[in-house]
């Protein structure tokens, strides 16, 4: 099993390429037993650079130049630091089919480094987001609700004075009292949340069980596409609350797991 990761690079001048990626891109440079070799630091890449004046320059290598691709939090920013130091843009920052925001530059000494965020993680402002999960909903009528959702998804496996929980695959259905919502005694507003089962023939099982504990179909189930292909439909309960019903269709139908 690997557990770390170090870059190996020959420099016709250890000053000239300490100074580069001190400078430029922000390594801490630090000094090895042999004069020869430099440590270079900036996170969690370590680079290790030996000086080798009559080697063969990193320039005539081609596209074995290219050594290292770094994986940054803040892309726009370093891109933005390596520009303004007058380093050489081998590939201007852009997103990419890949789902990666990347750009190149060539060193000092003539290698070529790609360096690169997620761009899910940038569009998020630098959090990335896994899962939305935890659907909570405060109802006046909480004893109503409370037994209508006990009769679609069975007795709540989490019970507390004020609140009851269903287990919902990954995560959670929380009804709570109306009047401890953030909105005082207002019924749930503008509210919906998808339930995803395990097969198509599951999605209709589902809506027949909602309508039959008293939930009006908004939209029948059948196959469709938003952001990929599923069975779907959806349905209003008795307080407001709009619930999706789907299964992907990107993959085989699961075994039934719904009685």
């Amino acid at each position: 099993m690997i557990t770390s990761t170090s870059f190996v690079l020959a420099v016709p001048s250890l000053d000239v390429s300490c100074a580069f990626y001190r400078d430029v891109l922000g390594f801490e440079v630090r000094e090895m037993d042999d004069d020869g070799w430099r440590l270079l630091v900036n996170g969690a890449c370590r680079i290790m650079v030996g000086a080798c004046p009559d080697a063969i320059s990193p320039r005539n290598l081609g596209d074995h130049s290219y050594f290292g691709y770094l994986v940054r939090d803040d892309v726009d920013e370093y891109y933005a630091r390596v520009v303004a130091s007058g380093a050489e843009i081998v590939k201007p920052l852009l997103d990419e089919p890949w789902g990666m925001r990347e750009f190149g530059v060539r060193t000092v000494d003539g290698h070529r480094i790609m360096v690169g965020q997620e761009i899910s993680e940038v569009n998020a402002g630098g959090v990335t987001v896994v899962d939305l999960n935890y659907v909570s909903l405060y109802i006046d009528r909480f004893d109503e609700a409370v037994a209508f959702y006990s009769r679609v998804f069975g007795p709540p496996a989490y019970v507390e004075s004020e609140l009851r929980g269903w287990n919902m695959g990954a995560t959670w259905l929380t009804v709570f009292r109306g009047a401890d919502g953030p909105g005082g005694n207002a019924d749930p507003r503008n509210i919906e949340f998808a339930v995803q089962v395990a097969s198509p023939a599951e999605v209709d099982r589902l809506v027949a069980r909602l309508v039959d504990a008293g939930a009006l179909v908004f939209s029948a189930p059948r196959d469709t596409r938003m952001y990929e292909p599923m069975r779907f439909a959806c349905v209003d309960d008795p307080f407001g609350v709009r619930l999706d019903v789907y299964c992907t269709l990107s993959t085989g139908p699961t075994p039934s797991a719904m009685p």
